[in-house]
């Protein structure tokens, strides 16, 4: 019995001998990623069935990377993408965060005011 990844062996061989090389290449690039699910079923691990939280999240740094007049460093980038990934993920440390840097922010505000 052949299984999964086999099976997509032989129709990506069967596209790359009609001309649809490209097709084939794909499907034998990308056959591990299509059986990321099962394995981890198998292995007890909980897996969501929506990536909307990923969309979300890309959709979130693309707004702000797409943007014309922005320039961002590589370490830039990486502190947008850790704050939205806590903003995310770790929602009761994003709002301990938030509420402490609001708290500085209201301090020096108050400082400059008087």
């Amino acid at each position: 019995m052949i299984g999964t990844l086999g099976e997509l062996g032989m129709l990506a061989s069967e596209h790359t001998g009609t001309g649809l090389k490209g097709a084939g290449r794909f499907i034998r690039q990308s056959g591990n990623y299509l059986v990321t699910y099962p394995r981890l079923a198998v292995r007890g691990r909980r897996v969501p069935c929506t990536n909307n939280l990923i969309e979300r999240l890309m959709g979130e740094m693309a707004k702000r990377v797409k943007n014309r007049w922005m320039h961002w460093s590589t370490a830039g980038l990486e502190n947008l993408l850790n704050i939205l990934l806590i903003r995310y993920c770790e929602k009761r440390l994003y709002s301990s965060l938030r509420e402490k840097f609001y708290k500085e922010e209201d301090l020096i505000v108050e400082v400059k005011i008087t």
